[in-house]
């Protein structure tokens, strides 16, 4: 995560790493963030980058395991495969 966190600027959506590993969608994270900015009180530069930072590093933790599953198909099946596992 801390690739997407580089300087003290607060990121949101891909650029903070806020999308689904396999599937790309980000809707969700950004729904996500958007009540969680507008839950902080008060709103300052500071708490909100410490707040989505922190949002973004759990939701990239959780999903260790999608992107195992992503170099175990890049790795085991034929380009032209790949999707044929995906449907699955």
């Amino acid at each position: 995560i801390d690739a997407f966190w580089t300087g003290e600027v607060a990121r949101i959506g891909l650029a903070a790493g806020l999308f689904h590993p396999t599937t790309g969608y980000s809707l969700p994270d950004a729904v996500a963030t958007a009540e969680l900015v507008a839950a902080l009180d008060p709103l300052e530069p500071v708490g909100v980058y410490t707040a989505v930072r922190r949002f973004a590093a759990a939701r990239w933790h959780e999903r260790a395991f999608f992107r195992l599953l992503n170099r175990l198909l890049f790795r085991a099946a034929a380009p032209d495969q790949r999707v044929r596992v995906l449907e699955q």
